[in-house]
């Protein structure tokens, strides 16, 4: 049986939904064949929690098998959890489909969306607008007239394609491959009491070609740099908690539609 880690940084109380998510989770998981304990920690400084809960699982854990990054603001199928596990036996880090929630029903582009709904754009379609979800496609997996052209897996039944970044807010990686970017990692003394070691910092903010990059992409920067992959499960279907609820999933047709309205999106650039 697999161990896994549920890594989980939180600021302001994990919502309720979460919290019967993972115990969902847990039962199905022992059914599958996987071990699953949640790791919760609380903090302002989330780039500081998710590094302290990779060194964490690393160090403190050398019996678990994956870290899977979850963030308390969602709720999610067990089915969704299961895919991403069993997807890691063949492709070390794989991630969730979710959107990036709206700080505010007024930040959605109300006046953009009912122009596109005049001219009979499909419901799928308008989904899209105004709304982005937590990854980002490799330029050369893109194209704006056939959408997305780059390689595809299948696990647990579902399509996995390659991506250049993904939210860690529902992201599983097994330990080998964290081992590999932690190993050239820098490192601070004194950055977590849980870890008795110098603290990696595998995730950070930083500013690449004027703009501003999360904690997300910078992790997953270094993933490829050590020749990692990063897989998305195109099927999820996670419910992202704010103001209001996203779901966000590319299944079916709405892989090729998203991926063509980046792809065009970028041209224009």
């Amino acid at each position: 049986m697999k161990k896994v880690l549920i890594g989980t940084p939180v600021y302001q109380g994990a919502h309720p939904n979460f919290i019967s998510s993972v115990d969902a989770m847990i039962l199905a998981g022992g059914k599958q064949g996987f071990a699953i304990k949640p790791r919760i920690v609380t903090g302002s400084l989330l780039c500081h929690l998710r590094n302290a809960i990779a060194a964490d699982f690393y160090y403190n854990h050398p019996d678990a098998d994956i870290l899977f990054w979850i963030d308390s603001d969602e709720q999610w199928e067990p089915c969704d959890a299961m895919a991403v596990l069993e997807a890691t036996a063949k492709l070390p880090i794989v991630a969730g489909c979710y959107r990036i929630k709206p700080r505010s029903i007024d930040d959605l582009p109300w006046e953009e969306i009912a122009e596109a709904a005049k001219h009979d754009m499909k419901p799928r379609e308008l989904q899209f607008i105004g709304q982005r979800f937590t990854f980002g496609f490799l330029p050369e997996d893109i194209s704006p007239s056939d959408g997305y052209v780059g390689p595809t897996k299948t696990s647990f039944g579902r399509k996995m394609v390659r991506v250049a970044y993904a939210g860690t807010g529902f992201l599983a990686i097994t330990r080998e491959a964290l081992g590999a970017i932690i190993e050239d990692a820098p490192k601070v003394n004194g950055g977590d009491r849980s870890v008795r070691t110098p603290l990696p910092i595998i995730f950070n903010n930083l500013v690449s070609d004027d703009k501003f990059d999360g904690e997300d992409a910078y992790f997953c920067h270094l993933a490829r740099k050590k020749g990692l992959e990063i897989w998305l499960d195109t099927e999820c279907a996670i419910d992202h908690y704010g103001i209001v609820a996203v779901r966000g999933s590319l299944k079916d047709e709405w892989l090729g539609d998203f991926a063509r309205r980046e792809a065009k999106e970028r041209a224009v650039r």
